[in-house]
Parts: structure tokens; sequence; C-alpha cells
């Protein structure tokens, strides 16, 4: 992984210029890696969380200058909640087993 781009072996990640829009959720592990498509479509494998993450979409309805997914943050922000349900059921199955 360069320090200079998001690009890893032909898969984003996080992003590096904090200038620009992250596309992962702020949970998301450093190893995770994927992609994102033109029409807004994603996927990211968190293999530290065991997690696979598939967003699809047509960003491009109703023309091709529809960037809303980007604008209101909508990936990264489901994929947080994914992170956060995980956190909670790992926090349900801890008090279960403590018999709490």
């Amino acid at each position: 992984r360069s320090r200079l781009s998001r690009r890893m072996l032909g898969f984003d990640g996080a992003e590096t210029n904090p200038a620009k829009i992250q596309q992962l959720a702020p949970s998301a592990s450093r190893k995770t890696y994927g992609h994102i498509g033109f029409t807004g479509t994603c996927f990211w494998v968190d293999p530290v969380h065991d997690l696979v993450y598939i967003f699809l979409s047509n960003r491009i309805h109703p023309d091709r200058t529809n960037n809303l997914l980007a604008k209101l943050d909508v990936r990264p922000k489901i994929h947080e909640v994914l992170y956060e349900s995980i956190k909670e059921y790992n926090q349900r199955q801890m008090l279960m087993q403590n018999g709490l």
C-alpha cells in the first residue's frame, strides 16, 4: 500500500488525503479493501472484523450528475451501522456468557 494513494493491489482502501471524502466507515480496520464503482455500487472486505459489505445502487438515475450518495455519505454511514451492530451483538454475547 502506498502512502500517497488509497489504492492497493488494484483495490481501494481508506482515503489517505484528509481533504477528500472518506468512503469507509470510521470503524473499518486499516486492512479493509474493496472497490467503488461508477454507478455507486461498492464492496468492502474487512479481514480483521470478518465482514463483507456489498452496496448495490444506481447512482446515475435519473442522470449521471446525481451525486447524492457521496454528498450524503450514504455508503460509509450504512457501513458504520454494520460495525455498530457487530459491537452490540458481541457485547450481548459477553453478557449472556457471564450470566448477566
